[in-house]
């Protein structure tokens, strides 16, 4: 039996630097079919107007233009989530998205024309095209690559934006290649988002044992009598190939680590994955899973060179690796991941 009242609503809540200074607007919905058929009369000017007798038999009049609508109240039943429109063209395939009407209401309702609108946490950028369309100014913040790079991109190529910069990102192969002997624990974590949207980097990078980062399958492999899930990341950015003694220890991470059925070697050139490592691969074999016709390889080679970094929106999933459909790399995902791998050694220490 349930234990408490079905959960209908989410709290919106509102906060202002200065009381005496914040901006709110009333908000009203165009008014319903029936109500519009009220105004029935014509001054003469065109202006529509009702009319009602009062009590001491004066006549009231109500202008139509005088009249926005309906107040919008606290309980906003007119904005449907995405469980109710899973159809809804407006989806970008992001698991916390919003509502575009939702994050236009709010922007309305706190801000003028004008202003600046920050969101912080932006996904895939509700809040930023809303605030375009509403003539505010805006900056979007969010810690995933591909999500900025390729999901928001596109959303604001499609309604004219194509050309906005988007800051601290490689738009080209050679930022990359700079990013890559600048930092290359930033380069990590730039390859890693951008070879997958379903990739996650580590968190501690510099005792990481040789792998840089995971992805999971949403459905596991049953190889042996043991359940597998794990797809094992190692990016290597130098100018020159790696070493191919560091292809073969992550050939064996993967054959001996337990809940890996998987890896992606990342390099920035194509050149850099040389005779002798395509044969360390092609001697890896394959796996199939079972929810799908293909074989996937359990060692496969990724480079930078396959994403086109300055226009991705186009061909947004061309080019990822080769592999069946993984977890999204969202908190609640990450909790399955952590779940799914805590009888491995080999991943201790390493979710936090």
């Amino acid at each position: 039996a349930a234990k408490y009242f079905p959960r209908k609503h989410d709290y919106i809540l509102f906060y202002a630097k200065n009381a005496k200074e914040m901006k709110f607007h009333i908000i009203a919905n165009p008014m319903t079919e029936k109500a519009l058929k009220m105004f029935r009369h014509n001054d003469g000017d065109g202006r529509l107007y009702k009319r009602w007798k009062n009590k001491d038999g004066s006549i009231h009049k109500t202008y139509l233009d005088k009249q926005p609508g309906s107040k919008v109240l606290s309980w906003w039943s007119d904005i449907p989530s995405f469980m109710t429109a899973s159809a809804s063209k407006e989806r970008r395939g992001y698991r916390t998205q919003k509502p575009l009407k939702l994050l236009k209401r709010i922007i309305e309702a706190s801000t003028n024309e004008g202003d600046v609108v920050l969101d912080p946490f932006c996904g895939c950028g509700p809040a930023v095209v809303g605030a375009h369309q509403l003539k505010r100014e805006f900056v979007g913040i969010d810690l995933s690559l591909f999500t900025v790079q390729s999901v928001v991109r596109v959303w604001l190529t499609e309604i004219g934006l194509g050309n906005i910069r988007i800051a601290g990102i490689p738009e080209d192969l050679a930022s990359a290649r700079k990013l890559a002997v600048d930092d290359p624990f930033a380069f990590e974590t730039f390859a890693i988002e951008l070879c997958h949207p379903a990739f996650v980097a580590n968190k501690d990078q510099r005792q990481d044992g040789g792998v840089d980062g995971k992805g999971v399958l949403l459905q596991p492999v049953q190889e042996n009598g043991k359940w597998k899930n794990i797809v094992l990341v190692q990016v290597k950015g130098g100018k020159n190939p790696p070493d191919i003694n560091k292809v073969k220890a992550f050939a064996r991470d993967i054959e001996k680590t337990e809940g890996v059925i998987a890896g992606v070697f990342i390099t920035v050139e194509k050149e850099h994955w040389t005779r002798e490592m395509k044969k360390i691969a092609k001697g890896m074999g394959k796996f199939k899973h079972p929810h799908s016709a293909s074989k996937y390889p359990r060692l496969q080679h990724w480079h930078i060179k396959r994403a086109d970094l300055r226009a991705r929106e186009e061909t947004m999933f061309d080019g990822l690796p080769h592999l069946p459909e993984l977890m999204g790399s969202d908190k609640k995902a990450l909790r399955k991941v952590e779940i799914s791998v805590q009888q491995s050694d080999f991943w201790k220490g390493r979710e936090e």
